[in-house]
């Protein structure tokens, strides 16, 4: 990963949990981490940023098809440079 700062939390899991129409998504950090959330209407996606925070490089996209929710998606934002 390109500048990452050592006084970062990493994000060490992610996992779906629950059955049915009540789905938890559980995020697993090195220290404390706060979400902003954001919800994307054109697409229908809940984007949940983790200021100062850092995947594992292990993480993957985790599918889910369940309800409404198909997967969770881990990853850095890299903002579109033209």
């Amino acid at each position: 990963m390109q500048g990452t700062d050592s006084s970062a939390a990493t994000i060490r899991s992610v996992s779906v949990l629950g059955a049915g129409s009540t789905l938890e998504v559980e995020v697993v950090a090195s220290r404390p981490i706060q979400p902003q959330a954001q919800n994307h209407h054109r697409t229908d996606r809940l984007i949940l940023d983790f200021p100062n925070a850092v995947p594992d490089a292990k993480l993957r996209t985790v599918n889910v098809d369940r309800g409404e929710l198909k997967q969770v998606r881990v990853g850095r934002f890299s903002p579109i440079r033209r």
